[in-house]
Formats: structure tokens, C-alpha cells, sequence
């Protein structure tokens, strides 16, 4: 089970994954996108080995030192593309912060010309006796619901 909340500028947007049903709302359009996963991408399929696995295939990485992000102590990870690797199918560059205690990712940096993309995990908490209730969606009232195909989405 996972949830995410996403604040950018001047917007949030929620996500609620419970291993079969994927629910996603922006409150700025109130659309709700409701996705069924099929079997083969639930669960054990989506995780961050399969990430990094990619990462130390195409990339060439460096452990520079450690940070804190959040107030937690991470290892900073820095890639490059490898030599011989198709570069027009690869980011320019990788920044990764790995949490020391339980090397879930915490930070990303990503970049792609001048483009720069950051995602940072704050507040982390793991199996902390969270109710599985916190993890239901209530589709907020007047809310438009959308049936996604998982199939379209993993193609685009």
C-alpha cells in the first residue's frame, strides 16, 4: 500500500495504490483517475530495485559522500551515462539521495539539458501501524471518475 501526496506550485494532487486499484485526483480539474493494475504489475513489480537496476545498467555511478535530506542521513549517489550507451535515449544525469537506515531513495534530481526535475520524499514513515483505512479513497463530492486502461498507460 502507498500513498503520496504531491504538492507543486499552486497545486496538490493525491495518489492511493492499494496493490489492485490505483486512484489518482487533482483537485485543481476535480478528476479522479481510477486504474486497475493487473496482476503482473502488482506489488512485488513495482519497486525501486527495478530502478536502480536500470540506473547501473545504462549509467556510471559515483557515491560522492552523504547529505541530509529531511533530516535523515543519505548516501548521494551521481550517475552519467556509460560510454557507448545510446545518449539520445538517456537523461543527462542522475542525482540520488538513498536513505542510510533503509536505502529508500529520498531525493531525486533529474536532468535532461537545461530541463532539471526534483522530487524529494519528506516525512517518511514505514510500517508504522498506519490503518488500512488511510489507505481508501473517498471520492471527494461532485468529483468527476475516470476508468484509466492500464494497458494505454504503460504504453505512452
Amino acid at each position: 500500500m502507498k500513498k503520496t501526496i504531491t504538492m507543486g506550485t499552486g497545486n496538490e494532487t493525491v495518489m492511493i495504490y492499494y496493490g489492485k486499484m490505483e486512484w489518482l485526483y487533482g483537485p485543481e480539474t476535480n478528476v479522479v483517475q481510477k486504474i486497475m493494475v493487473p496482476e503482473e504489475y502488482q506489488e512485488s513489480n513495482l519497486d525501486y530495485f527495478k530502478f536502480f537496476n536500470y540506473v547501473f545498467n545504462e549509467y556510471d555511478v559515483s557515491v560522492p559522500g552523504s547529505d541530509t535530506v529531511d533530516g535523515r542521513t543519505a548516501y548521494l549517489l551521481e550517475t552519467k551515462p556509460k560510454e557507448g550507451k545510446d545518449e539520445d535515449n538517456l537523461l543527462d544525469g542522475i542525482r540520488i539521495w538513498v536513505d542510510e537506515e533503509t536505502w529508500i531513495p529520498l531525493k531525486y534530481e533529474i536532468y535532461l539539458g537545461p530541463q532539471r526535475m526534483e522530487i524529494e520524499i519528506r516525512n517518511l514513515k514505514i510500517n508504522t501501524g498506519i490503518q488500512d483505512s488511510e489507505f481508501v479513497f473517498d471520492v471527494p463530492e461532485g468529483a468527476e471518475v475516470v476508468a484509466m486502461n492500464f494497458e494505454c498507460l504503460t504504453k505512452a
